[in-house]
């Protein structure tokens, strides 16, 4: 992929395109940092971009900056990330892709959160757990959207996991949704 971005002849929106399909590869093969590092590079170029392509790259940008910054620091980004302010990129360039990535990472941020309200025994946590409900399904939604099976059944886990973990701490009365989201994602 580095290859032919090297050597082909692209408009500056396929540059930003491959760039991302380089990013993407890092990614999943554990090369975050490198990827960090493109992600980076490539923000610097989007902002030259124009029309829709440039909105897309851009949308495409701030999450995956966002994503690298969560499985970098989980606890940290949960709170520092400023969810609304990616909705609202995101928006820009809409697809399904980049709303089921938003609401996933949104929903796993929101965990950390409730985690963090909870011994203040804040009424905020009722209102994040909600959310974090309406997250985890219009992931879903989205993924099913998209026809992406592989991430249906990502963020069915981690749905699963979230309805486990409100359970143990006493959020929920049963676990037999969680058993549910977990037989759906197996």
């Amino acid at each position: 992929l580095q290859e032919h971005l090297d050597t082909l002849p692209l408009s500056p929106e396929g540059r930003g395109l491959w760039q991302l399909r380089c990013i993407a590869a890092l990614r999943h093969t554990g090369q975050n940092t490198h990827a960090l590092a493109m992600v980076n590079g490539l923000r610097q170029e989007a902002v030259r971009l124009e029309g829709r392509a440039g909105e897309c790259v851009r949308g495409h940008v701030a999450l995956l900056a966002a994503r690298l910054s969560f499985n970098a620091a989980p606890h940290q980004a949960s709170t520092q990330l400023d969810f609304m302010g990616l909705l609202a990129q995101v928006d820009a360039a809409p697809s399904a892709r980049l709303y089921w990535e938003w609401s996933n990472l949104y929903g796993l941020a929101l965990r950390r959160r409730i985690a963090a309200a909870m011994p203040s025994g804040s009424g905020i946590v009722d209102e994040l757990v909600q959310h974090g409900h309406a997250a985890f399904e219009a992931a879903y939604y989205w993924a099913a959207m998209a026809h992406d099976a592989y991430h249906q059944q990502a963020i069915a886990s981690n749905y699963a996991y979230f309805l486990y973990w409100l359970t143990t701490q006493g959020r929920t009365g049963s676990t037999q949704s969680a058993i549910a989201w977990f037989q759906l994602a197996h």
